[in-house]
């Protein structure tokens, strides 16, 4: 079967430091009147939806997400020259020229997603057909079980920055590449046991064959 490869985004396939963060926490004083409201949130492996949860509780989220994703979509386009992680774009198209089916497990909302890759030049340029999104759960193991759902039994990689990325790939049965590009250092990566640990994603040919290496 077609292989499918799962790429989560931020520190991953692209870095914008700080700014859905920044994009957040503003809207959540506008709609909730919480200041400050992520000083001690992580976001690291998590979801938007999570980090919701652990700010406003149940609070209903329809307003905050629009506001939320008008100012992310603003700051993304202040940001000069975006571009996605060293290599990235060359393994991607050597993935899909080999025919390997292209996705994302992230724990963005789409729309996020869809304003981070337009912004660095991906969106377009790949076809991203199998994903899932903070829609599909709370939790990154309830996106990671969509995205699974989604692959129709396909062998599955997932390529990720964070410890999270490594136990969604365990969660759902798939090998996992772990690439230092985000905020985990070596040995904090390393102690989560991924199959393999990369400094980037520059080594197009030999990462391609790893990931649609027959398991």
């Amino acid at each position: 079967m077609i292989p499918t490869i799962l790429f989560d985004i931020d520190g991953t396939l692209l870095s914008f430091p700080g700014v859905g963060r920044r994009a957040m926490e503003r809207a959540m004083e506008e709609v909730w009147r919480i200041p400050r409201a992520l000083e001690r949130v992580s976001f690291a492996g998590t979801t938007d939806g999570l980090v919701a949860r652990q700010v406003g509780g149940a609070r209903p989220r329809a307003a905050l997400w629009a506001r939320y994703l008008e100012h992310l979509e603003r700051m993304v386009a202040e940001l000069d020259a975006p571009a996605p992680h060293d290599g990235v774009a060359a393994l991607l198209d050597e993935l899909a020229r080999r025919g390997a089916r292209l996705g994302l497990l992230t724990g963005n909302l789409r729309p996020g997603a869809v304003i981070k890759l337009r912004a660095a030049g991906l969106l377009g340029s790949f076809d991203f057909a199998v994903s899932a999104f903070a829609e599909d759960g709370d939790l990154r193991e309830e996106v990671a079980a969509a995205a699974r759902r989604r692959c129709d039994g396909a062998p599955v990689a997932v390529v990720g920055d964070t410890a999270a990325d490594v136990a969604c790939a365990r969660h759902i049965g798939a090998r996992a590449l772990a690439v230092l590009t985000g905020a985990h250092e070596e040995a904090e990566l390393a102690a989560a046991g991924p199959d393999l640990l990369v400094k980037d994603l520059t080594a197009t040919r030999a990462l391609a064959d790893w990931l649609l290496a027959p398991r």
